[in-house]
Parts: structure tokens; C-alpha cells; sequence
């Protein structure tokens, strides 16, 4: 009945982001074997054996840094993993903006309104009428208890006082039928005086 909340832009910004998460890992590899290389005590040289095995080992699957100095790399890959988080808080706006637009068009579309409304005629009017009957029953265990006759062979023992409230204006089932009055599913002549706002 309700379509996904999808659209070319969503899907684009989260093609963006699992991009740039992507590029993130790498990042996050590479700060990894370059934090190895430079605990093996090679900061500025990867021109000796020791220090591009020690590379190698740790990332075989990455290129050899360009410059010796492993801080100014390590600074320079730690930069570049802010920007994506930066990109990517962006990205996160940019997708509940998205979204939020969309499931927007998708509840104020013709066909989502009509199945709603159909779906409250249902509802509102018979629970109008039902209001009315648990009013008059309401008042009938009042009475038992106020007259002393107790509740007893099935009468009043079973109240709907958890689903309904007691009814007044402000019960669930009054505030339920007073914005369905607002909205135009059910007329407020139609409820219980007990239930009616002001």
C-alpha cells in the first residue's frame, strides 16, 4: 500500500557515501601500515629493506608511500579521512532531506490518501457509535457500584475502562474521535456529549 521511500537522489547520495566509506578503509589501512612502519623506528627512510618489507608486510596490497617521511604521510592520510567524515555528515543531511521530501510526496499522493480516508470511514463512524454504547454501559456499572448490587454474573465485569478510558473529553477513545471529527472522518454530532471537547 505505501511505496519505499526511494528516489534517484537517495540512491545516488547512498552510492556517494558507500563510496566514500570505502575510501575511508583505505585511508584507515594505510594510517595502519605507515603507525608499522614507524614503530619499527623507520620514520624518514623507506629507502632501506627493513622499512619497505616492514611496508609490505603490513599492507601487501598497497603502493609504497611517495615521500620517506612517514609523519607528513600519517598527517596527510589523517587529513584526508576528516574530509570524508566531513563529506559524509554532509552526505547524512543530504539523505534525511531526501527522504524526508519523498516520503512527503508519497503520503500527500492521491492513492496513499484515498486508502487512508477508506480506512478511517471504517474505523471512525462505527467507533462513534460504539462510544455511545460504552458511555451508557460505563454509566450502568456506576450505578451497580453506586447501589451496592456489586458486578456479578457477567454484568459489567468485562469494561473496556483499559482500551477506552473513562469517558470523558479527555480519554484515548475521546481524543481518538475528536481528531478524527477535526480531520472530517466522523461529525461531532455523532459522539457522546461525554466525549466531545470544548
Amino acid at each position: 500500500m505505501i511505496p519505499e521511500v526511494i528516489s534517484p537522489t537517495i540512491t545516488a547520495i547512498k552510492n556517494s557515501d558507500s563510496r566514500l566509506a570505502i575510501s575511508d578503509k583505505a585511508e584507515l589501512r594505510e594510517i595502519t601500515a605507515l603507525n608499522a612502519i614507524k614503530e619499527k623506528g623507520s620514520t624518514q627512510n623507506l629507502d632501506n629493506r627493513e622499512s619497505v618489507l616492514a611496508f609490505v608486510t603490513a599492507n601487501p596490497d598497497a603502493d609504497l608511500p611517495e615521500t620517506a617521511d612517514v609523519e607528513a604521510q600519517l598527517r596527510k592520510r589523517w587529513l584526508k579521512r576528516a574530509a570524508i567524515n566531513d563529506a559524509r555528515q554532509e552526505l547524512k543531511q543530504k539523505l534525511a532531506k531526501a527522504k524526508h521530501d519523498r516520503a512527503t510526496e508519497i503520503l500527500k499522493s492521491p492513492e496513499v490518501q484515498k486508502a487512508h480516508a477508506d480506512l478511517m470511514a471504517r474505523i471512525a463512524p462505527p467507533l462513534a457509535e460504539i462510544a455511545h454504547a460504552y458511555v451508557a454501559l460505563f454509566g450502568m456499572s456506576s450505578e451497580c457500584r453506586d447501589r451496592g448490587t456489586g458486578f456479578r454474573y457477567g454484568i459489567c465485569e468485562t469494561m473496556p475502562l483499559d482500551l477506552f478510558g473513562a469517558p470523558n473529553a479527555w480519554s484515548p477513545l475521546a481524543q481518538y474521535l475528536q481528531a478524527a471529527v477535526e480531520a472530517g472522518f466522523v461529525k461531532a454530532s455523532a459522539l457522546p456529549k461525554e466525549l466531545r471537547g470544548s
